[in-house]
């Protein structure tokens, strides 16, 4: 899923975690992290910005990421990774993440 911002934005990204079938995964204590990178393999951590996801509504497999909007135009590239309660570790989703200029100057 390919995210789509204009430079400036802050209103929060909303995902729903769904299994393979589509069906909402129910979450209880999972924790979520959005990672954004220049490159699309970086060698070390991501060199733009990571935040945490706040579980949102747990029936429905929401989860929010309060992104602050300074981040400057171009292509980046991201995933989201769910930590369960075993600290097991998954990638859930990864695409480009694309800041478009705005018309102001913010």
């Amino acid at each position: 899923m390919k995210i789509e911002r204009k430079r400036g934005d802050t209103y929060d990204i909303i995902i729903s975690v769904v299994d393979g079938n589509g069906d909402y995964i129910v979450l209880t204590s999972e924790t979520f992290q959005l990672s954004v990178s220049s490159e699309e393999c970086p060698t070390a951590a991501p060199d733009i910005f990571t935040v945490a996801g706040t579980i949102a509504d747990a029936a429905t497999g929401k989860v929010t990421f309060a992104v602050d909007g300074t981040t400057v135009a171009g292509t980046y590239y991201y995933d989201i990774e769910l930590t369960d309660t075993a600290s097991k570790i998954r990638t859930i989703a990864k695409d480009t993440y694309l800041v478009v200029q705005d018309i102001t100057k913010s």
